[in-house]
């Protein structure tokens, strides 16, 4: 099982600058022609509803920055239908939707921004007893299960609507080239393209359990991947090819609406943002954190602050953290029942020796951090791991608790490394590679429960000892948190129950790869 560490070796090379660099995404695609592309319209409706029914909306791919109007150019039968000028389509002549007369209702649409204009397709299908067929269904509860192939040449996904037990096989999963979702909201998962085209999608699982794309916002910087879910019509995501621009969508109908220019916010002198990393809300207050340029390394930790009703960028929240950075890579909640905000803060393997990992806090009512507030989890947990104090995945579990993965210890191999070089500045490359290696593929993290009042971290027994590396993304149902282990010897996926503290193996993979993660359709 030596390829489970895919993503994250990956994103820790990249980190680790030694001599690694950051992917470099520059402005190179200022010159890309004017095009409007009207996207084909489909939808099943019940037969007989009333006039002024929202049959859904039509959409249009248009140029950065700019939005489109649309309008109905015909439909067939005559009158049947009405659209707005922001894409509303609705039942203009009830009396054409009946299914003992027609099975369909069929129309064309035309997109304009500016002086330029794209035409579209429109296919009502009618059904006659409103039984909606499983294909046109949507599942918004049940559970996605995802394994990493042998060589992480792709990743299979597989609905199941309980959680398994015993053994499964997901090799009959669906094949994708990627699969990182960033958010769920009502069943749905939005994130980059599992295919690997340049698109942030919404993802759905209709009546049969096969997976469907329902909607589609292509973006022009490569790696673009920040993208952030508010509620049913708000969401925000960065296209990497506009460093200091901000995009507003809507996530049922997967249309832009606005932008937000984020030019004033505050950076180091001399540097400009590669891009943003990660986003989260409070309220209607956006924060976006700044991943620093091209091999350089902040000496603070920079949060461009936005309000997204508005539109407006509002301020820059900066702490004095060596340049850490915000671990949030689902997109989960992160405020307390009382209003408390905590970010978890990944460590910083650029500087040497590394900046430990460490939980900040913004108090209710407050815009600042809490300057009297800084939780290190793995060096609660191990002073003496300094190569790697680090956490990941945290999830609130009520109250001030938590449960997240912590690095709890270091290979000996690794120790005996560094002495004998008489220090971490000191390692050479074919050393840090070497170094590299152990921490991917040695058990040296535990899943944890952290008390983020009380500053305690308790690791949770009958789990097995894990790599950091390994065993990405969990989930939760409210009953259970389903916690991926992945070792040279384990594959598994075991439960903690936030009733009474007990945990038990849930399943283990006995096929189609690696444990990666189990989504629960229902989180949000």
């Amino acid at each position: 099982m030596t390829s489970f560490f895919k993503q994250q070796q990956f994103f820790w090379l990249l980190l680790l600058a030694l001599p690694f660099v950051f992917v470099n995404c520059g402005d190179d695609d200022d010159d890309i022609p004017r095009v409007v592309s009207a996207n084909d319209f489909t939808a099943t409706i019940v037969e007989k509803q009333a006039v002024g029914t929202v049959i859904g909306n039509v959409s249009a791919t248009v140029p950065d920055g700019e939005t489109a109007t649309y309008e109905l150019v015909n439909s067939n039968p005559s009158g049947a239908m009405a659209l707005s000028a922001t894409g509303s389509l609705t039942i203009a002549d009830a009396t054409a939707f009946d299914f003992d007369v027609r099975q369909s209702v069929t129309g064309t649409f035309r997109a304009t921004a500016g002086t330029i204009s794209d035409e579209g397709s429109i296919t009502v299908t009618l059904d006659d007893d409103g039984i909606i067929a499983p294909e046109d269904q949507r599942k918004t509860d049940g559970y996605v299960i995802v394994t990493a192939t042998p060589g992480n040449t792709s990743y299979l996904a597989q609905y199941f609507e309980e959680v398994p037990s015993g053994m499964i096989d997901n090799s009959t999963g669906t094949d994708y080239t990627t699969f990182f979702p960033r958010n769920m909201l009502n069943g749905s998962i939005y994130f980059t393209d599992p295919n690997g085209t340049n698109n942030f999608v919404q993802l759905n699982v209709d009546g049969n359990g096969e997976f469907v794309v329902d909607g589609s916002i292509p973006y022009v910087g490569e790696n673009s991947f920040a993208l952030v879910i508010q509620n049913e019509t708000t969401g925000v995501f960065h296209d990497r090819n506009d460093p200091t621009r901000l995009t507003i969508f809507n996530p049922t109908t997967m249309m832009v609406e606005a932008t937000i220019d984020m030019s004033a916010g505050e950076l180091p002198v001399d540097s400009v943002p590669q891009r943003y990393g990660q986003f989260f809300f409070r309220g209607d207050e956006l924060y976006a954190s700044v991943r620093p340029a091209q091999g350089t390394t902040y000496s603070s930790s920079f949060y461009h602050v936005a309000d997204v009703s508005t539109g407006q960028y509002l301020r820059t929240v900066t702490i004095a953290d060596e340049g850490l950075f915000f671990d949030n890579l689902y997109g989960r909640g992160n405020i307390t029942d009382d209003g408390t905000l905590y970010l978890g803060l990944t460590n910083n393997t650029n500087n040497i020796p590394p900046t430990p990992g460490r939980i900040r806090r913004i108090l209710p009512g407050q815009t600042d951090f809490d300057p009297d507030y800084e939780f290190r989890p793995a060096e609660v947990l191990n002073p003496a791991n300094v190569f790697l104090s680090a956490h990941t995945q945290m999830i609130l579990i009520g109250g001030q608790r938590a449960i997240a993965r912590v690095a709890s210890s270091i290979p000996q191999q690794v120790v005996d490394i560094v002495v004998n070089a008489g220090g971490v500045q000191n390692l050479d490359q074919a050393q840090v590679n070497e170094v590299l290696q152990l921490l991917f593929t040695q058990p040296t993290s535990n899943w944890c429960i952290l008390d983020l009042e009380a500053q305690t971290v308790e690791v949770i027994p009958g789990i097995p000892t894990l790599s950091y590396f390994a065993g990405l993304q969990p989930t939760t149902d409210g009953e259970f948190i389903y916690m991926p282990v992945l070792t040279e010897q384990v594959n598994e996926v075991y439960r903690y129950s936030l009733s009474d503290g007990s945990v038990e193996k849930a399943f283990e993979v006995a096929g189609g790869g690696s444990i990666y993660g189990i989504y629960h359709l229902g989180e949000e």
